[in-house]
């Protein structure tokens, strides 16, 4: 039996738009913006037990998408009170939308999600609640276009505790 995969699918930026966001996470004090490449999260992290299959399905079915995509980021916003992840919101896209479901039947993943799943960019995970409030409000007129320039099968390293990209 083969060992468990934990993969994730991402929407990058090109390079202009992943230096824009750098740039916010710089500002906000992120120290570790190398580890991973600025993307809207499509799916979240899933687990999975054939790897051939799930690239075979990802490859087939991103030979149809049309690249790149405009999105608008911002403002940024945080999934809850309690929340420590401050991220931009991405506007709705009716071609990434239509992305993100074709992907999510692909894999039978929609019962696997017990909450509405939001498409962001994360920013930063702030702690502290008077930190992450500042940040909320310095950020609100934060509102750019960003390029989406390729689609990308995340997969997480155990070893490394670092996701790096599965081709």
């Amino acid at each position: 039996m083969n060992k468990k995969e934990k993969l994730f699918i991402a929407a990058s930026f090109d390079e202009k738009s992943s230096e824009k966001i750098n740039q916010l996470r710089l500002s906000l004090g992120v120290k570790n913006i190398g580890r991973l490449k600025p993307h809207i999260t499509l799916v979240p992290p899933f687990l999975i037990d054939e790897t051939s299959q799930t690239l075979k399905i990802f490859n087939d079915l991103t030979k149809k998408f049309e690249l790149p995509i405009t999105v608008t980021l911002g403002p940024a916003e945080s999934f809850s009170k309690k929340s420590a992840v401050l991220y931009l919101k991405v506007s709705k896209s009716l071609n990434l939308d239509l992305i993100y479901a074709d992907l999510q039947n692909a894999f039978n993943l929609i019962a696997q999600f017990d909450k509405k799943f939001i498409a962001h960019v994360t920013l930063a995970r702030i702690r502290n609640h008077k930190n992450k409030e500042q940040a909320l409000k310095d950020l609100c007129d934060i509102c750019f276009d960003a390029k989406i320039t390729s689609i990308d099968l995340m997969r997480y390293d155990f070893k490394e505790q670092m996701w790096h990209e599965f081709i």
